[in-house]
């Protein structure tokens, strides 16, 4: 009531006397307290054009512009937002700011006006000639409009303000990939690696590189986020050579340093899949799989990396332990240009492994590392820290809790990869990546089954499941509908895993008969299920593995595959487009719903 009458004196006021600037911004003031923007606008612009010289006016009104621009911004109205930051400037130069043209040139890009944004690009260079981020946006602007000597410029400028950049190595890298210049290429992509051992589109591009040169080996290498043997020979210093401790020689050997051994070598029997002779498989004539003996290691002082695509354990002179290192280590081993690493205190428990931000990973190599702790009679209790990969995930976060690991003594690779300890714990893999080993199979079952949660959900669902990958990012069945429409005549039911908790997946596959799955990370489960359940697992012909008949060899299960269909059948008389991946092992599957039939007759589901 009191903003009321005190607009009405002000608009009384104004009556009175319209050339009375002071009276306009009060009534804006008003207004844009009460929220209504457009009458504040005209009240600030009917302030600014009765008195336009008033550099105390202008500011007001400007300050206000700003306010809508950054209001418009969040709201996604682009256009006006430039529009209101233009007024702003115009009226008020000082609040001009290179990070605001850097932000703004960004904006302007994904609007597609690339000449604004180059020109906004170029005036947060004129006040901070040093940003590298900007050097490097503006050559990917020059280089989508085809100016490639200017953005080469632009690339190798940001490389030099800032030697860690690693996009600014990659765009520069893409350049001379498609000026033919592989050898320099390689070398950027290289350098980019070094920088970000993570970076996923420089070993696809560095894959693309080498299958062009016709080096298929060292291509299929890179699409694995691996380097081939000796590529990094040129980043030696030869006044300080590589120090490595190298891998064992057979899988049941003792390393070449002090380590505690847990358990001998072993050796996984294979049954014959149950699929007759209509398909028939190289990978599935193995008939026995010697994996590796598992060990422990205590260091004082050393430096550990881990994520995504590798992991790495130094010594505290900096030597390579190659039997505890995944993936091209190498890499974290003579870079200079990585974070620095972060210093934990206490005795620490590194446990990250390469590829443990996915389920079967985390459960058969992260997981069955807590079971090397245990049988070496190492306190879970007596550690301060333990080095993960990761903990937002739900299915990560339960099962360390029913682990009885407290958040607390947690530390995430993806948050801090490079760690210097005080004293460290490193258990080797448990067997092989890849194949779990019967002992962490037992290990999965002894701690998670007790706390296997049938819920009325997974009680509803049955015993007859079809495991859908609809949700995934990649590996999808194109005819699923068809799939799942030909196996709800027998009582399959179609479910989500990502829609169940941890402990409600333990239930589900340990009260499971029968169960028909794509190639997934959701088959790890089969380590819960009872002996004789029936398991169908669909592959695309290019993506064939025996990890989850590992597991149902462990487990004495009835195990059945199929090899589905080539997609370009599928897609020959659809309209929808194929959807299109970095890699083979990505490919989506089409069911080849005959093979299906046989394969349900054959388990006698009928």
């Amino acid at each position: 009531m009191n903003e009321r009458r005190t607009l009405d004196r002000h608009q009384q006021r104004i009556l009175n006397s319209p050339q009375q600037a002071e009276y306009y911004l009060n009534i804006a003031e008003i207004y844009q307290k009460q929220n209504k923007f457009e009458a504040a606008l005209r009240a600030y612009e009917k302030a600014l054009e009765v008195s336009a010289n008033s550099a105390e006016i202008s500011r007001k009104v400007a300050e206000f512009y700003q306010f809508l621009g950054k209001r418009s911004l969040q709201q996604q109205k682009w256009h006006e937002a430039i529009a209101y930051f233009a007024n702003a400037f115009y009226l008020n130069p000082a609040l001009e700011s290179p990070d605001f043209y850097f932000n703004l040139g960004n904006l302007l890009v994904d609007l597609k006006q690339t000449e604004t944004a180059i020109t906004c690009y170029q005036k947060a260079l004129k006040s901070n000639p040093n940003s590298a981020e900007t050097y490097l946006n503006l050559g990917i602007v020059y280089r989508q409009i085809g100016r490639d000597r200017e953005a080469e410029l632009n690339y190798r400028q940001a490389i030099a303000i800032a030697p860690r950049l690693s996009q600014a190595y990659f765009s520069l890298g893409n350049l001379l990939r498609d000026r033919q210049q592989r050898e320099a290429a390689i070398a950027c992509y290289l350098e980019t690696l070094q920088i970000d051992p993570d970076f996923e589109a420089a070993y696809l591009n560095l894959s693309y590189v080498y299958k062009d040169l016709g080096k298929l080996g060292e291509s299929f290498d890179f699409a694995l986020h691996l380097l081939p043997e000796n590529i990094l020979e040129p980043k030696l210093d030869p006044d300080r050579p590589l120090s490595v401790i190298p891998d064992r020689a057979n899988p049941g050997d003792r390393p070449q340093f002090p380590c505690q051994m847990v358990h001998p070598a072993g050796v996984i029997k294979f049954k014959k899949p149950r699929n007759g002779d209509r398909q028939s498989h190289p990978y599935f004539k193995w008939k026995e799989y010697l994996y590796s003996a598992s060990f422990i290691a205590q260091f004082d002082r050393a430096i550990v990396w881990g994520s995504k695509h590798l992991s790495a354990i130094l010594t505290r002179d900096r030597t390579l332990v190659l039997p505890l290192s995944q993936g091209s280590s190498e890499l974290i081993a003579l870079s200079e240009k990585l974070p620095e690493p972060v210093e934990l205190n206490g005795t620490i428990a590194f446990l990250s492994v390469r590829g443990g931000q996915t389920y079967f990973h985390w459960m058969s190599d992260l997981l069955g590392r807590f079971e090397l702790l245990r049988a070496a009679g190492i306190d879970w209790q007596s550690i301060d820290r333990f080095i993960v990969n990761s903990t937002h995930l739900p299915y990560q976060q339960e099962s360390l809790s029913l682990l009885g690991i407290d958040s607390d003594r947690l530390v995430e690779s993806r948050l801090y990869p490079h760690v210097q300890t005080e004293r460290s714990i490193v258990p080797s893999l448990p067997g092989d990546p890849g194949l779990m080993t019967p002992r962490t199979c037992e290990f999965l079952r002894e701690l998670f089954l007790r706390h296997a949660r049938v819920s009325g959900t997974v009680k509803n669902i049955g015993d007859r499941l079809y495991i859908s990958r609809e949700q995934a990012s990649y590996r999808r069945v194109v005819n699923e509908g068809e799939t799942i429409a030909y196996l709800s005549q027998f009582g399959f039911v179609k479910v989500s895993l990502e829609s169940l908790s941890f402990r409600e997946q333990v239930g589900l596959f340990s009260q499971a008969r029968a169960i028909v799955a794509p190639h997934g990370a959701g088959l790890t489960n089969l380590v819960f299920c009872e002996p004789e359940t029936r398991v169908i697992e669909i592959f695309s012909p290019q993506a064939i593995s025996i990890n989850y008949w590992a597991i149902a060899n462990l487990r004495h299960l009835q195990y059945y595959y199929l090899i589905g269909k080539d997609l370009s059948e599928f897609y020959r008389d659809r309209p929808q487009q194929r959807r299109r991946y970095p890699h083979p092992l990505y490919e989506d599957i089409c069911v080849d719903l005959e093979a299906l039939r046989e394969a349900i007759e054959r388990a006698d589901w009928v």
